[in-house]
């Protein structure tokens, strides 16, 4: 009898095959090298365009007010489409997104080197912001599925050290260009860096694709919401008056409420609401946010603190300033290998402890130190930055299941931006209410902000408990572990109970047991239906709600857990994290959330062979 023709995994299924676990090599190196070239260049275009800022206001006649869009219309585009491109990216690849970004930015890198009016330059900066966003929303996804999941914190390490390397050196690397050739130069070195990196696309890998569709209204929303707030801080800064600001904030504020309102009714929201309420995710992401409103207050204020205060040269400011990257770069990657070992609550809480305790001790500087004295201290501060941002980089992908790896993604660039965005603004007030003293204040508000931070980023090693009292199954229902014994605990629900819901899940979704070898398709390769779609089977959807209720709460939790494993969201060594998580869940959700996907069956058998059991 004749087979039926394959189809290809990306056309129908919405789960990573389970039998793709990264790249090999050397494709896994040649995909990451695509990847850091192209972060690398739309992280360094936020920042390059600062320092020609003047010279191109006097080639074309512009006042600064007039050429500073030139940095604005760049930073708006990016952020009000990260969340919109992310999801597209979860809709049709990940690498087509990156491929089109990575495109649009190149162009428009050419075209803003043959502007010849601040007009032309401007559309080309909103379309190479446009570029880039495509580039940085699904950048972080992409490692997800060119490491293997074990190595995931050393692929989010070296993602790390990426941008915040680019986005430490762009003003020295702005300063080097400009030094030799003219402003056009900036953007058009650009040009044959992306062809480059165009041509290794191919070596990124093929990603699921999501049934939903893109939602068009939400994108709107959200531009607008994050538009008028990034305005809105951009004009406390540069101290617009008072009733212009309101308005920008009410807007937001109104238009903001509208936009969470429609996502949270969304099965798929673009703004990823469904894992804000993961408690790993959204602790992981306000943690995201303080640092970088920190590192970006410290980045602005150090070379007025080190000009105006203790008298240096420009010069001898980059110099001084280059310590900071280059230890973040040093620490990053091993805080990465860390962070697949160990929780990323006590490495970011230590990570921004080291960090704030160094911006404190650089605000405490006497009137004139040493610069030996200057160098330590900018070192533990890139050392304590670089020890936070791998694991909580790695913690924020890692808490999403892997088919919303996009919105994880769009969510950490968002993070990032935003707050850079308020650091940026809190420096200039600070500046206009302060005067001579607002470098030092900034830095000592700075140190305070990663402080706060470390303790948001500890507050993730403390597990929620279940509302109800969790009860102990007798010991002969205990499934005993093989070597994760003496990791991780047992589990609380036996063997048999895990393969009868099994049994279950498999009816209740329609499926037989698979005759290709795929665990996450039926036996005629026809794609998976969800519960949902299949309204006939409710008798038996209700059959499993009685199965659930007849578990304690402890069977219960661990059973959550294990399709947590099986999924992919935890390894079997974050036994207690996925634990944690479904308890959080069970807490705050309907037991149905167990049995809403078809391919739970499959879920549950890949986490039983986690721990060394089966249904055979």
């Amino acid at each position: 009898m004749d087979q039926p023709a394959a189809t290809p995994v990306s056309d129908r299924v919405i789960d990573q095959p389970r039998d793709a676990d990264g790249l090999p090599i050397p494709q896994r190196w040649w995909a990451m090298l695509t990847v850091g070239l192209a972060i690398t260049m739309s992280v360094l275009d936020s920042s390059i365009a600062n320092v020609a800022l003047p010279t191109i206001a006097g080639d074309m006649a512009a006042s600064p007010a007039s050429a500073i869009w030139v940095v604005n219309a760049y930073q708006l585009a990016i952020t009000i489409t990260l969340l919109p491109l992310a999801s597209l990216g979860e809709i049709h690849e990940y690498r087509r997104v990156y491929r089109v970004g990575l495109a649009v930015f190149t162009v428009a890198s050419l075209a803003c080197a043959l502007s010849h009016s601040l007009v032309e330059l401007t559309a080309a900066r909103i379309l190479q912001g446009l570029g880039a966003a495509g580039i940085i929303s699904v950048s972080t996804a992409l490692v997800r599925f060119i490491y293997p999941r074990a190595r995931l914190g050393q692929a989010i390490g070296i993602n790390a050290v990426t941008v915040s390397i680019a986005a430490a050196i762009g003003p020295t690397v702005a300063a080097l260009i400009l030094s030799v050739a003219s402003w056009e130069w900036l953007f058009a070195i650009n040009v044959p860096i992306g062809l480059f990196a165009l041509w290794g696309v191919g070596s990124l890998p093929r990603t699921p694709r999501g049934r939903h569709r893109f939602d068009v209204l939400g994108a709107l929303l959200n531009a607008a919401t994050f538009g008028l707030v990034i305005v809105a801080i951009d004009g406390v800064g540069h101290h617009q008056p008072i009733v212009a600001i309101a308005a920008e904030t009410a807007g937001a504020v109104a238009i903001g409420g509208v936009l969470v309102w429609r996502e949270s009714h969304q099965a798929w929201p673009m703004l990823p609401i469904d894992l804000m309420r993961i408690r790993l995710f959204s602790l992981s992401l306000a943690t995201s946010v303080c640092s970088f409103v920190a590192q970006m207050m410290a980045y602005v204020a150090l070379p007025f603190y080190l000009q105006a205060r203790l008298g240096r040269s420009a010069v001898e400011t980059g110099l001084l300033m280059t310590p900071w990257p280059l230890m973040t770069a040093i620490v990053a990657p091993i805080a990465g290998w860390l962070a697949d070992r160990v929780a990323a609550g006590m490495l970011g809480g230590v990570g921004l402890g080291v960090f704030g305790v160094g911006v404190g001790l650089l605000a405490l500087l006497p009137g004139d130190p040493a610069s030996a004295d200057i160098v330590w201290r900018m070192a533990v501060c890139g050392a304590g930055f670089g020890l936070f941002q791998s694991p909580n980089n790695r913690a924020i992908i890692n808490a999403a299941p892997r088919e919303r790896s996009g919105g994880a993604s769009g969510m950490l660039g968002t993070a990032r931006l935003l707050g850079q965005t308020v650091g940026a603004a809190l420096v200039a007030l600070i500046f206009g209410v302060s005067g001579e003293a607002g470098a030092t204040l900034a830095l000592a508000v700075a140190a305070g902000i990663a402080l706060v931070a470390a303790l948001v980023s500890s507050l993730r090693l403390i597990g929620r408990r279940p509302r109800a009292a969790m009860e102990q199954p007798s010991r002969d229902e205990r499934l005993p572990t093989t070597i994760a014994e003496t990791t991780m605990p047992e589990l609380r629900i036996s063997t048999a109970k895990v393969c009868d819901f099994i049994e279950a899940a498999r009816e209740v979704a329609g499926l037989v047991p698979p005759t290709t070898g795929d665990a996450t398709t039926s036996g005629d390769d026809s794609p998976l239906m969800t519960i949902e779609d299949n309204p006939a089977e409710d008798s038996r959807r209700s059959e499993m709600h009685e199965f659930i209720a007849g578990l304690n709460i402890a069977e219960q939790v661990d059973l959550l857990a294990l399709i947590f494993v099986g999924r992919g969201d935890f390894d079997v060594v974050e036994w207690i994290d996925a634990v944690r998580e479904a308890e959080d869940r069970i807490a705050d959700r309907d037991p149905d959330y167990m049995i809403g996907d078809a391919a739970l069956s499959a879920y549950l058998g890949a986490g039983l062979e986690a721990f060394g059991k089966s249904c055979e």
